[in-house]
């Protein structure tokens, strides 16, 4: 739940910082809210990170392509349509099967932790 917590945070300031024409106060308190997690949590986070990374690795070339421009470069659909010279429903669509993937893989990592829980 705190991972998940973690990322819902770090989304909403990633969003607030592409929306924002002052950065500076948002980063100060980005800053403050990092310091203030817990080793562990931050130890989650990062744990999460890279399960989502090997999952996007695993993603077909220009899906891939796409949800690293949309996740990690924030750049909206017309933004990396324009760039690919693909359609913006293009671009939907790969981010669309690109989540489907997060979800479904996640899911199943979820499941052989409760199963290997449940064994001990």
């Amino acid at each position: 739940m705190q991972a998940y917590l973690s990322a819902s945070v770090r989304y909403e300031v990633l969003r607030r910082l592409r929306n924002s024409k002052k950065l500076e106060p948002i980063l100060n308190e980005v800053v403050e809210t990092v310091a203030d997690l817990s080793l562990y949590d931050r130890m989650e986070y990062q744990e999460l990170q890279c399960q989502i990374s090997s999952i996007v690795d695993t993603l077909p070339g220009k899906c891939r392509e796409v949800y690293k421009l949309s996740r990690n470069e924030l750049l909206s659909h017309k933004e990396i349509a324009e760039k690919l010279a693909i359609s913006t429903k293009t671009v939907r669509n790969h981010i669309t099967r690109a989540l489907h993937e997060l979800r479904m893989s996640m899911h199943e990592l979820m499941m052989l932790l409760i199963a290997l829980f449940l064994l001990k």
